[in-house]
């Protein structure tokens, strides 16, 4: 794990400062058991200016978080918000730190409420924000059991959000109750976003197809 300055831990997440960055490689951030009991944490929080532009991954005056090289993030309300939660009110936001940079490579979200939650921001042409090669998964009951699978990813009026061969999983639906509780792959709300699939067989000859065997696609399973 590599932080640069301006990040905080407290309250039960894991929150930048504007222009802080963090990197967690080949590691798993999870809930930690109060006085035994198991229960849900906030999950990390990336604080941008809603205001400013988001510049370059290297150079940005928003916070930045990656996440690479088969780290997961697990039993979080939110995986990782964009943004800064008004705690304790749920899914209250303080939209003046709307813009955060989330870079998600070769990863997985496991038993999160929501998996990633972008709110709310479209400065400028180009959205550095991707996902790519990432599992988001339910599977079983929640370590908080009145707690219900909601969004692998959640966008909230925001543009140009890039995901790449992903994979979006139910594997029990029947834990959760009735169908409208199994939750839902990508559920986005006045947003832009680009889809992207990949190919195994790389690289390809000049003009010619990837074939459907060594195709990958987004896999959404319920």
């Amino acid at each position: 794990m590599h932080l640069v300055p301006n990040w905080i831990v407290g309250n039960g997440a894991i929150g930048s400062g504007q222009g802080g960055k963090l990197v967690i490689d080949n590691t798993t951030l999870t809930n930690y058991p109060i006085c035994g009991k198991e229960d849900m944490w906030l999950g990390v929080e990336v604080w941008g200016n809603s205001t400013a532009a988001q510049g370059s991954v290297l150079n940005s005056s928003q916070g930045v978080f990656q996440m690479k090289n088969n780290s997961k993030i697990e039993h979080a309300y939110k995986g990782v918000l964009l943004s800064k939660e008004n705690v304790p009110s749920p899914n209250s936001i303080d939209n003046t730190r709307n813009g955060g940079i989330a870079i998600i490579q070769s990863s997985e979200f496991y038993n999160c409420q929501y998996g990633i939650h972008c709110v709310n921001y479209s400065v400028g042409t180009t959205n550095l924000t991707s996902i790519s090669s990432t599992t988001f998964r339910w599977n079983g009951v929640f370590k908080k059991s009145t707690v219900k699978p909601m969004y692998h990813v959640w966008l909230n009026y925001c543009s140009d959000v890039t995901i790449r061969t992903c994979n979006f999983l139910q594997e029990t639906p029947l834990a959760y109750g009735s169908s409208p509780q199994y939750g839902t792959g990508i559920y986005a709300i006045n947003s832009g976003f680009k889809v992207y699939s990949g190919c195994s067989a790389f690289p390809l000859p000049i003009g010619q197809d990837c074939l459907k065997q060594v195709l990958f696609v987004h896999n959404s399973q319920d």
